[in-house]
């Protein structure tokens, strides 16, 4: 799990980065868990690349993103994931 862009630091992952570890997440057929609620949050011209647009990492990613950074939503705490189908079936099934 991690969180890019990151807060408060303001650290995004590099592209090149984030593609090595996803070498490595399918070599070991890895789940990462990503937040990437800060997209839109970039400085110095940094550059803000989500693993989950990798094809073959499709089945291999869960996103978290959020309105509430986005559109200045403070407190409402509204936010949704992206992941594979499959992905998403087996995290309904065990929401109660």
């Amino acid at each position: 799990m991690f969180c890019t862009p990151s807060n408060p630091t303001g650290t995004v992952f590099p592209e090149n980065t984030l593609r090595e570890l996803g070498k490595i997440v399918l070599e070991h057929n890895l789940t990462v868990i990503t937040d990437e609620a800060y997209e839109y949050f970039t400085f110095d011209d940094a550059q803000h690349f989500s693993m989950a647009s990798i094809p073959e990492l499709r089945k291999n990613v869960i996103t978290n993103y959020t309105f509430t950074k986005t559109y200045a939503m403070t407190g409402w705490r509204i936010s949704y994931i992206h992941a594979d189908e499959e992905m998403i079936t087996q995290i309904n099934e065990n929401i109660e």
